[in-house]
């Protein structure tokens, strides 16, 4: 009996040390418990700042600024060699200049966002405004043998003598200008385009798809409002068809649509086979609804870059045209030679000696063997002369040319006259030296001088110019005759 009795108690005794170490072990594992959500709180904390910098890398508008600005003068560099030696002003270059803005504004990591087609048409107008009032002059200025220094480049704008120059650069400038905004209008658009439907700096492109995207979002908002107004006239089956006035009617009163827009939204309505006609009258069918949209919306798209690139070629056809008919003119071949000179609308050719003596006089007939004037301005005086090599009794080229500048420069002074200097046009190499006089009439005029050598014979031109011509525009006249 008491050998139970002491069995149980120690079966108590058991039972309860089970229960208190149960107890016991309850914190421990709420400790263990606590102490991972802690691990894992810290762990979640330190990854945190990962997914904060990547979630705030965004990009900046300044880096992308700066990218667009280097893009957009690299783009500018075919603008810049048509300007120069094309002498016309391509209006679908502006394209490039706009297109290397942004792919400068990418390359630098550029912030993809609503100031985007903003900065990319300040920035390519800007290239257009820097180009065409300080590149362009600046080369021209090296090619004609001055050095280009700011001041030589501030008088071209500052000089009342050289105001003919001046309203040339701005003449062009406001073209260049003109062409660019309607060269970048649908780029810029279709990056504004993009933006709005979400469009991240990995898939932005220059595209029509976007405008196609647009489109489509545009003419669901159009049919959304068109289908309320028939369900609330229920005109949305056959046997409730109205006529398209009751229809106008209502979305002018009762969506505050105007009346043009009202006529729009109906027509597209129809064209996309949303509205059916039955007897004269109109109801709503939204069989195919989402199907019909994108097929409208895809041959608008179409029918707009048709137009696009229908407008493009049509402009540049122009320009062309325009380019040609002011540079076309007649072909002159100096005799005894193959030299073929490009005379142009704007200048007058006397090339036999009965020309030259009806006009001139006899002994310039019998000096000269062709003289161009300008025949807009009258600001120069061209005179050329043939002559054979055996004259000069085997002199070279550099030795005849210079022997002619030391022969003025006593008359003229050494001081106004300048050094010989090289000249190229096209494959044409020329020696060249110029000076200025005082004519008869006590005003101030330039003179240039050109040497060429052909296998027979040495070619001298002579330009006889207004004191306000620039250097550079004579070497120009003169690479339009040899071009």
């Amino acid at each position: 009996m008491e050998e139970n009795q002491e069995q149980k108690s120690q079966e108590i005794k058991t039972e309860e040390l089970n229960a208190q170490n149960e107890v016991n072990q309850e914190p421990k594992e709420a400790e263990q418990v606590k102490a991972e959500e802690s691990n894992q709180a810290e762990q979640a904390q330190a990854e945190e700042p990962d997914v904060i910098q990547e979630t705030t890398k965004k990009g900046s508008y300044i880096t992308g600024t700066i990218g667009a600005i280097i893009g957009g003068f690299i783009g500018a560099i075919p603008w810049i060699l048509m300007y120069i030696y094309g002498n016309m002003i391509v209006a679908i270059l502006a394209i490039l200049i706009a297109g290397g803005a942004f792919l400068g504004y990418k390359i630098c990591k550029g912030k993809i966002g609503k100031g985007l087609p903003a900065i990319i048409s300040i920035i390519s107008i800007l290239v257009v405004v820097i180009v065409t009032t300080l590149i362009c002059p600046a080369i021209l200025i090296h090619q004609s043998g001055y050095p280009v220094t700011f001041d030589n480049l501030m008088a071209l704008y500052t000089n009342t003598a050289r105001q003919n120059v001046r309203n040339a650069i701005i003449q062009d400038l406001v073209i260049s200008l003109l062409f660019t905004v309607a060269a970048i209008a649908a780029i810029v658009h279709s990056i504004n385009v993009q933006i709005k439907n979400g469009a991240t700096s990995k898939n932005i492109k220059f595209n029509t798809k976007a405008i196609s995207e647009e489109t489509q979002k545009q003419l669901t908002q159009q049919v959304e409002v068109v289908k309320k107004a028939c369900v609330a006239l229920n005109c949305t089956n056959a046997d409730g068809a109205i006529t398209k006035q009751e229809l106008q009617n209502e979305l002018e009163m009762t969506y505050g649509i105007n009346h043009k827009q009202a006529k729009l939204y109906i027509a597209n309505s129809i064209t996309a086979k949303l509205l059916k006609k039955q007897k004269g009258k109109y109801y709503y069918d939204s069989t195919d609804e989402e199907e019909n949209v994108k097929k409208l919306s895809n041959i608008i798209s179409k029918g707009s870059g048709k137009h696009t690139i229908i407008w493009a070629i049509v402009i540049v056809a122009v320009v062309v045209i325009i380019a040609m008919a002011l540079n076309s003119g007649t072909t002159y071949t100096i005799p005894d030679t193959n030299i073929e000179l490009e005379i142009s609308n704007a200048q007058v050719l006397y090339s036999t000696d009965e020309e030259i003596k009806n006009a001139f006089g006899e002994e310039e007939a019998e000096y000269y063997d062709f003289i161009i004037l300008d025949d807009e301005a009258d600001k120069y005086e061209i005179y050329g002369q043939l002559i054979e090599k055996d004259i000069y009794e085997g002199l070279d080229f550099d030795t005849i040319i210079e022997s002619d500048r030391n022969y003025y420069a006593p008359i003229i002074g050494e001081d106004i006259i300048s050094e010989i200097s090289d000249k190229s046009f096209g494959d044409k190499k020329m020696k060249s030296y110029n000076y200025s006089y005082d004519g008869n009439d006590d005003q101030t005029y330039r003179a240039v001088v050109y040497l060429y050598s052909t296998d027979t014979h040495y070619l001298w031109i002579n330009v006889y110019a207004d004191s306000d011509v620039e250097l550079y525009e004579i070497d120009n006249i003169i690479g339009g005759l040899f071009k």
